[in-house]
């Protein structure tokens, strides 16, 4: 790289980040009238509603262990530092853990995943509806997912304090909390994309839906999650086994009315299965607080140290 390049890219990366600041203040710009009457007729053309072709990206946090942060590694992305957030798709795809992120959350929803832990090879075994329980049972719960997989409530072979649900096969089943919504990349671009919580990370999640929850009309309505924008950075969080970092949501902003409709949009595109979340396989060595020893899935928030 030549002095010149050098120079200037510190530059370059302080404008960026001036600009990504100006997303909390500054106004979404209308779409021009003419193009607004003529999407009125034109609309829902050239797009296809093949769940296949509408597969949303996850949002990841990186960790001290990420392959993502390792020059030497071969996933290893420019700029990416533990602590920052990794935008898969995105330009730029790493964005300051400090500066965060405008996230408008527009649907939720849970589901129980199961993996094969990491020391058998890893990798995604099947997605569940829900873990039903059963009401008697021994010295450890016990349940069937709707699938007809049954599981058991054990000890965590790493840390024995920490319960888990283990298949009869030895998969993990993990319950996960879906944040489906828009990244405001800028005032003109929002990008869907879906944030998974699962483990202590529920704690996060349903801290944030409390918040969520308490924006309410005059009259007392919950309002619906789109019709707020929020500002997404992460934090470290530590303790004798390492540090990690976590992200913390703060309300920012209500959105205009192409936002709200854009946010209603897609929640009802989530609702009827038109779109659905990413399940990255790929990027099976990226740790957002996950536990690396049980085949942690990536874009998975888990607020407890993965060491």
């Amino acid at each position: 790289m030549s002095k010149t390049a050098t120079a200037t890219k510190p530059k370059e990366e302080v404008k960026e980040k001036e600009e990504r600041r100006e997303l909390a203040t500054a106004p979404l710009q209308e779409m021009p009238a003419w193009m607004a009457e003529e999407a009125k007729k034109d609309a829902g053309k050239g797009v296809s509603t093949d769940a296949a072709d509408n597969i949303v990206p996850l949002i990841y946090v990186l960790q001290p262990l990420s392959p993502q942060v390792d020059p030497s590694s071969p996933a290893f992305v420019e700029g990416a530092s533990p602590g920052k957030i990794w935008l898969r798709q995105s330009t730029p795809p790493i964005i300051d853990g400090e500066d965060g992120i405008l996230f408008q959350p527009c649907y939720f929803y849970k589901d129980w995943i199961e993996w094969t832990p990491r020391d058998r090879g890893g990798g995604l075994v099947a997605v569940h509806a829900e873990l039903i329980l059963h009401k008697d049972y021994p010295k450890v719960r016990t349940g069937v997912t709707s699938s007809g997989t049954k599981a058991n409530e054990v000890p965590s072979p790493k840390n024995p304090k920490t319960m888990i649900w283990v298949t009869e096969a030895g998969n993990e089943l993990r319950e996960t909390r879906h944040h489906a919504g828009f990244v405001y990349l800028s005032p003109t671009n929002a990008v869907p994309y879906v944030i998974n919580f699962s483990s202590t990370g529920h704690t996060t999640s349903k801290n944030w839906m409390f918040t969520i929850q308490s924006k309410r009309t005059a009259s007392g309505e919950i309002l619906p999650s789109f019709s707020s924008i929020y500002k997404l950075t992460t934090r470290q969080r530590s303790n004798n086994m390492g540090k990690w970092y976590v992200l913390e949501p703060a309300w920012s902003s209500w959105v205009d009315p192409n936002g709200y409709k854009r946010g209603k949009e897609l929640h009802d595109a989530f609702a009827s299965g038109e779109k659905q979340a990413e399940v990255d396989e790929a990027a099976a060595g990226v740790e957002t607080a996950g536990d690396p020893d049980m085949g942690a899935p990536t874009g998975e928030m888990r607020d407890e140290v993965p060491f």
